[in-house]
């Protein structure tokens, strides 16, 4: 196949302050937990971590590969969501599940970010907003082909799909948020994002100097025929040429290799990147971005529940509600504690100090299903404070009693003043309970 008959189609992102910089987000991990070493000998493929092959995307002639690359990303978020559901790798999964497996719709996508203007492509910041506020559709739903296999621009763009229905099933395979790589002529940051976010989708810049056929694209010499292209990259390494990206581009299996093995070496069969495009400030490389994935949303009797360990908790006692955020192991906590530009204390051997860092123990108690979680700080100074209060007032009724009849002092009169002093310690209680209890009926009937 010529290069002339493959079609490209991305554009530039437009300048946008309010992109989430994916740069910043490392800054800030690195500073609370330390650098990640990116290993480019042992190298890595999202391939391993699915347990089975992505197949291959094919644009034909249209220009929706920012549709394709996106889809693609989707459907490894999806798998692995899947894997993790049901334990199983993608490729039993093919069969034992194959519905929630399916390959993503590049056309459900592309048909609402196309650029008419610009004679058709899209830019990649438009196709993780359209993820991230919409969703995505399973190709099943949206194909991306005619039944005959083939896709055209005019067949990409069509959106008489686009329905209520669709729109409201498209929220199964919404994302979280989407990270811009500012530094596009640093490959250590593409692998990071590879290996910690399951891939990244990026930009890059080519032209028809008869590689693009080939297992090593190389970079544009003459600028003034350039194209952008866009592309999903799942794996990372080094060879006898060098480090390297890779990615499954979307013109189908390009090198005619057979499917993806366990044991094969990362990047098999796919499109290797090296270095000379990272060159010249990143010059043919643009817009990477990087996707968090939202889980699948499930409903139960309409009310939507969010499959993630985050619980709203709510002080009993007062306005006051927020997050409980669990970290399952001291990594996990590392990790949440530099999203939020928290400092870690460390011991000498690179430990957490716990002792330093935390303020108290925490207990929670799980209500009935649907009820939430209720979570409460331990105070041994709140507890003292209770202790004391009641002494004080247990104190008070005792000597009601005990010094009226001082100079008279008898077993009845002491056991009397000690039974007034008991009932005036529960008749404290009893009172503080009601007072409570009237607070929290109209704080609860102010807030309806």
């Amino acid at each position: 196949m010529d290069e002339k008959e493959v079609y490209h189609g991305a554009h530039r992102n437009p300048p946008d302050e309010r992109d989430y910089i994916y740069d910043k987000y490392v800054e800030k991990k690195a500073a609370a937990a330390g650098a990640v070493v990116i290993d480019w000998k042992k190298g890595y493929d999202i391939r391993n971590k699915l347990g089975g092959d992505i197949f291959f995307q094919n644009q034909m002639s249209s220009s929706s590969c920012v549709g394709q690359g996106a889809a693609y990303y989707v459907f490894v978020k999806q798998a692995l969501e899947m894997i993790k559901k049901y334990g199983q790798p993608l490729s039993v999964l093919r069969t034992t599940h194959s519905d929630e497996v399916d390959r993503v719709s590049a056309k459900a996508i592309y048909a609402q970010i196309y650029l008419e203007s610009l004679g058709g492509g899209a830019y990649i910041r438009d196709a993780f907003k359209v993820i991230k506020d919409w969703g995505s559709l399973f190709d099943k739903v949206v194909p991306s082909n005619r039944t005959d296999g083939s896709t055209d621009e005019g067949f990409m763009r069509d959106k008489s799909w686009l329905t209520a229905d669709k729109t409201e099933l498209a929220k199964k395979l919404q994302a979280s948020a989407f990270y811009t790589i500012s530094a596009a002529n640093n490959m250590n940051l593409f692998a990071q994002a590879i290996l910690e976010n399951d891939g990244v989708v990026g930009g890059v810049e080519g032209e028809n100097n008869g590689t693009w056929h080939t297992e090593r694209p190389k970079p544009p010499i003459d600028e003034s025929g350039n194209w952008g292209h866009c592309l999903y990259y799942g794996a990372f390494g080094e060879d006898e040429i060098g480090q390297f990206i890779a990615t499954p581009n979307s013109w189908g299996n390009l090198l005619g290799t057979r499917e993806w093995q366990p044991g094969d070496p990362p990047g098999f069969g796919w499109q290797k990147f090296y270095q000379n495009y990272f060159d010249n400030n990143g010059r043919f490389m643009f817009n990477p971005t990087t996707l968090v994935d939202k889980p699948n949303e499930e409903t139960n009797n309409d009310e939507t529940i969010m499959a993630t360990n985050v619980r709203v908790v709510k002080d009993a006692k007062s306005p006051a509600c927020g997050l409980w955020l669990p970290a399952l192991s001291p990594e996990g906590l590392r990790s949440i504690c530099a999203n939020f530009g928290i400092s870690v204390p460390k011991n000498a051997d690179g430990s957490i100090n716990w002792a330093k860092w935390i303020d108290g123990d925490i207990y929670w108690r799980t209500k009935a299903a649907g009820e939430g979680l209720d979570v409460k700080q331990f105070n041994w100074e709140n507890a003292k404070r209770w202790a004391i209060s009641s002494l004080v007032t247990f104190l008070t009724g005792f000597g009601l009693v005990f010094l009226n009849g001082i100079d008279n002092i008898t077993l009845e009169s002491f056991q009397s003043g000690a039974l007034i002093g008991l009932l005036f310690v529960a008749g404290r209680a009893g009172v503080k309970a009601i007072i409570e209890a009237f607070i929290k009926w109209r704080m609860e009937d102010t807030n309806q």
